[in-house]
């Protein structure tokens, strides 16, 4: 087997083709995900229009409140390493939608060109790995961070609108707008400042998973090789297929799949590394947080009523595509692929965000739910038997294949 060569879904010798189909899930993932963090980072936050309390509390104007804005926190964060004109869609999207459907103040176009700009300066050096456990980049990363908002700090100053009534019979309009101005740079640099802390938290987690540099890989090579005293041995080239490789985070509480099934797992590119997570267990959670989210927008925000006879049926058919799709790998008819996998997890986790608003529909509906995990228990026993089956028979060929003939026993 070459170095290039490997028995695994996902070779750790090659780079990643994706398909154009994973090229646009991974667009679509990142869409949602960017655009769900910086709503419940608003929300969290209780911030919808940053600067909406000086309406409420004129006379504070001058007392120079910090806020902790989480959602614009996640979108300095998501554009380190997401695809940039994703996060700047999503960020600016959404920052729209607070301005007009959510706030009662007058619409900050400014502050969507402030959320567009920061997005831009963060994403022009993406995360790579190491640059900040190291530690030796922290003022030219700063300085990158705070040069948006000191950029675009002009327009905040002529841009900002707010109703005179409330706050120009107390203050002159200029120390109104200078320290508006003012308020917009020293929260984005305690902003920035956390950011950056979690990032140097991930960079130090990542760091023992980084791949080899050339020289090490070289020594690794060099001292493979005069060990066994050949160029390739078999045994040490099927390490890759039982053992992560460097530039590798394959973790069992993540893929929930020994590395020889990492066909049922998804790939993600941290910087340098290689983030291995479970196919069905992602989907599943993003369709719980989709699930929540459309229910904030819908019930909260537009106050749209839901018919529950709706989410009664379904409740009870959406969970059927899933326990197909895994019952018919479980019993081995058939073998269930990433899209599949990808779809129905994300059904059954939107279907399970369903249960409270079906019960309030039909309280025996907790029937049903007991039914879906009274299947998946026999399915999941039929599973450990067909497995068990399968690795007897896989000895027995291998113990044949190498029996000696002459021994009788």
């Amino acid at each position: 087997m070459s170095s290039q060569e490997s028995n695994r879904f996902h070779n750790p010798n090659l780079p990643l083709n994706r398909s154009l189909f994973t090229k646009s899930v991974i667009l679509l993932v990142q869409l949602l995900v960017t655009v769900q963090l910086y709503y419940f980072g608003n929300r969290i936050s209780n911030i919808v229009n940053q600067l909406g309390y000086f309406y409420e509390n004129p006379s504070r104007i001058m007392s120079f409140p910090l806020a902790f804005w989480l959602g614009t926190l996640s979108l300095l964060f998501l554009a380190k390493f997401f695809n940039r004109y994703i996060v700047l869609m999503a960020g600016i999207g959404m920052g729209f939608y607070f301005e007009i459907i959510i706030s009662p103040y007058p619409i900050q176009f400014i502050y969507l060109g402030y959320l567009g700009v920061i997005i831009v300066f963060e994403s022009l050096k993406p995360y790579e790995g190491g640059e900040y456990s190291r530690g030796n980049l922290i003022v030219k990363q700063f300085g990158l961070s705070m040069a948006g908002v000191l950029l675009i700090a002009p327009g905040i100053y002529f841009g900002f609108r707010f109703d005179p009534k409330y706050v120009f019979a107390l203050y002159p309009e200029s120390m109104i707008r200078l320290y508006i101005t003012l308020v917009f740079i020293v929260n984005h640099f305690f902003i920035v400042f956390t950011n950056w802390l979690i990032l140097w938290v991930v960079d130090r987690k990542l760091t023992p998973y980084f791949p080899l540099d050339p020289k090490d890989q070289a020594t690794l090579n060099n001292f493979t090789k005069s060990e066994f005293h050949e160029e390739s041995s078999p045994t040490t080239d099927c390490f890759q297929d039982f053992l992560p490789q460097p530039g590798e985070v394959y973790l069992h509480i993540l893929t929930h799949h020994v590395i020889e099934e990492d066909d049922h797992t998804v790939v993600l590119k941290v910087g340098k590394t290689r983030l291995y997570l479970c196919t069905r267990c992602t989907a599943m959670i993003m369709g719980v947080i989709f699930a929540f989210f459309l229910a904030m927008i819908l019930f909260s925000d537009l106050q749209v009523s839901l018919n529950t006879n709706i989410a009664f049926w379904l409740g009870t058919f959406l969970p059927l595509f899933p326990i197909v799709d895994w019952g018919l790998q479980a019993l081995r008819i058939r073998k269930a692929t990433t899209p599949s996998r990808l779809i129905t997890g994300f059904i059954l986790g939107f279907s399970m965000q369903l249960i409270p608003l079906a019960m309030g529909e039909n309280l025996n509906y907790v029937f049903i739910v007991i039914g879906y995990f009274v299947i998946f228990g026999i399915l999941y026993y039929f599973r450990i038997k067909f497995a068990q089956k399968w690795a007897d028979q896989q000895a027995l060929e291998e113990f044949i294949h190498i029996k000696d003939p002459s021994d009788p026993f």
